[in-house]
């Protein structure tokens, strides 16, 4: 068995047609299982060079990530990101039929659609954020929330993708599963949002 071959056809696997579309920017996202890792090298077994324990073999010697690594330069040229089932979810604000331990891309635009919902969705965490940093520095909240939240994509998207965000030595984390901010001032609790209180709270702060 020639490894290094199976390899490098692997590096030009015509991922849109075992996907069924005639390019794969034609998809907003799609998702890969190792159960489906033996199909794809099969995509390219069109000769029947590789017997079926031959593929097998090969595919026993790869972790997920090794295999991967072959398909992700074509991916990634087509516009295509990886991105944690958590985080996707996260910014899809739905629960998508997402495979255990599959690796998950997303393409850019729809990446930045994704993005856009979820910081209309996610206002609130920066209100919350507004009040704990306010209190902090005994600042007013409305002027803290204009200068240093308000419309701040940078900040959302570090949650999105980390979960949490600092700020000199607040640092405030994200719990995706109970949708819910806690606030923490030098390493210690000082709040726990929910939507509904942050929202609240905000707006009868700047009455």
């Amino acid at each position: 068995m020639d490894t290094l071959k199976i390899a490098d056809r692997l590096k030009k696997a015509p991922l849109e047609k075992y996907f069924g579309v005639s390019s794969l920017d034609e998809m907003d996202w799609f998702q890969l299982t190792r159960p489906q890792f033996k199909e794809v090298v099969q995509l390219v077994n069109e000769n029947k060079e590789w017997s079926e324990n031959e593929i097998e073999d090969f595919l026993r010697i790869l972790s997920d990530e090794d295999f991967l690594d072959f398909l992700r330069p074509q991916i990634e040229e087509q516009g295509f990101h990886p991105i944690s089932s958590e985080r996707f979810e996260l910014l899809t604000g739905e629960k998508q039929s997402i495979k255990k331990n599959a690796a998950v891309f997303v393409h850019s635009k729809s990446l930045l659609k994704y993005r856009i919902r979820f910081n209309e969705r996610y206002e609130w965490l920066l209100q919350a954020m507004a009040i704990d940093y306010a209190r902090a520095i005994s600042e007013p909240i409305l002027d803290t929330y204009k200068e240093e939240f308000e419309g701040n994509e940078r900040v959302l998207e570090e949650i999105a993708l980390q979960w949490a965000y600092e700020k000199e030595n607040m640092r405030w984390v994200f719990e995706g599963k109970t949708n819910s901010l806690h606030g923490y001032l030098k390493g210690k609790k000082i709040s726990n949002w929910s939507n509904g209180e942050a929202v609240n709270q905000f707006q009868d702060a700047v009455r």
